[in-house]
């Protein structure tokens, strides 16, 4: 092999390793932004996910006031009843 097909090989490595160098860096980059991104949504989700807490909780409390308001007024009609009938 002449010494002209010796140093293009090398050069080709050298800008290989420098490319690979570089690719490898972009990836390190992605993960960081991915990561930082997948955080973001994480946060938001678990936002989300509160948010449908307190919902449910209000609810549950609004359907125990309707259930006591309906016991109270069944209470109230049956007395009604009984006092009718006396």
């Amino acid at each position: 092999m002449s010494d002209d097909a010796l140093s293009m090989v090398l050069g080709a490595l050298v800008r290989l390793e420098g490319n690979l160098t570089k690719v490898q860096d972009d990836l390190t980059a992605l993960r960081i932004d991915t990561m930082a991104r997948l955080g973001r949504h994480e946060n938001h989700l678990t936002s989300i996910r509160d948010d449908i807490s307190v919902a449910m909780g209000q609810t549950d409390h609004m359907r125990r006031i309707h259930d006591t308001t309906r016991e109270v007024v069944r209470g109230l009609s049956d007395r009604a009843d009984e006092s009718g009938k006396a």
